[in-house]
């Protein structure tokens, strides 16, 4: 999504200070000229949608349901709300940083959000004229970030379909380690970022073959996952553990079973795991094949089990052979 197509309504500030005896929350006038509403869109938009965010839904009966505005005009109801439930949390929290909060009601692909943006504040050394006309050395602590540099926390509530997506950082607020966005602040579950969530899958996967298969078996095998796997997310849009234990590894029963418990350590659903845009092109890239002599070859993942195009030979001595196949032109870059 382009900063551009997003239309700001309304935007509230919001000091997030520990120093300060509570949180102030102040409405801001915007239009499309202002720095304000191009940095708030530009939050907006590099956020959403982006697998490395974390989910989060509520019902109807949730405590956000029931203080979420409908509309526009309510903002001035929320926002003082959540700014309360983030104060409090840097107070009584020494790990969560302290910072200022940018609110935002904007409309995207005909749709009403929600964004909450907790700027955390940093040291930087500046410059400061003093009275007596000399420039002296000092320390900020409160300077804000850019806009493209994550050194903030946020969530984005679709009003509509009733989902938040969130940052993934996690805290330890009352001794357990947890999203506080979404369990102190928001009061609901958040899943595990995407990007997380396919770096599980795969890693499973990859190290049940070199660990259940000889040494020479297993590089061939990781690339019949690699393929099946693309296959799989083009086909349906999803990757399943399932499907991958009983296509990749239903020639070995010791690895089948140490798959399925690699599974469940890492606490992966049996049911296939949709997966967004991003992660599909990600699926459909090249894979890199490295030999022990430091040859690398790039392949396109779709061509690593097309025998027609690529053959995988075993020597006697357990050596391999990577033989490239129907090239009719060569070019040097």
């Amino acid at each position: 999504m382009r900063a551009s197509s997003i239309d700001i309504l309304k935007c509230f500030l919001c000091t997030l200070d520990g120093e300060l005896s509570e949180a102030v929350c102040s409405e801001v006038k915007l239009s499309p000229e202002d720095d304000l509403y191009t940095y708030s869109a530009q939050l907006l938009a590099s956020n959403m949608g982006k697998p490395t965010v974390s989910k989060g839904q509520f019902s109807m009966g949730s405590w956000l349901a029931g203080v979420l505005p409908q509309n526009a005009e309510g903002m001035a109801q929320f926002v003082p709300l959540i700014a309360g439930r983030v104060y409090d949390a840097v107070c009584h929290n020494g790990a969560i940083r302290p910072g200022s909060g940018i609110c935002i009601w904007a409309v995207a692909d005909d749709q009403p959000f929600i964004g909450f943006f907790k700027l955390n504040f940093q040291r930087k050394y500046m410059c400061y004229l003093e009275e007596d006309g000399t420039v002296s050395w000092h320390i900020n602590s409160k300077v804000l970030p850019d806009s493209k540099k994550k050194d903030y926390e946020f969530f984005i509530i679709n009003v509509l379909e009733q989902t938040v997506e969130l940052s993934p950082v996690t805290e330890v607020v009352n001794g357990v380690q947890t999203n506080y966005l979404a369990s102190f602040v928001l009061e609901l579950q958040a899943d595990r970022p995407e990007k997380e969530t396919v770096k599980l899958f795969d890693t499973a996967a990859v190290e049940t073959i070199r660990e259940c298969y000889q040494e020479e078996e297993a590089p061939q095998k990781i690339l019949e996952y690699k393929a099946d796997v693309a296959f799989t997310v083009a086909e349906t849009g999803a990757i399943d553990t399932k499907e991958v234990e009983e296509r990749i590894f239903a020639d070995n029963e010791i690895a089948a079973k140490r798959y399925q418990e690699k599974v469940a350590e890492a606490e992966l659903p049996k049911a296939p795991i949709p997966v967004s845009k991003p992660t599909e092109r990600l699926f459909q890239k090249k894979q890199k094949i490295v030999t022990d002599t430091g040859v690398e070859l790039l392949i396109p993942v779709a061509y690593l089990q097309d025998e027609h195009l690529v053959a995988y030979e075993t020597a006697d001595d357990g050596s391999i052979s990577i033989v490239i196949k129907n090239v009719r032109k060569l070019e040097n870059k």
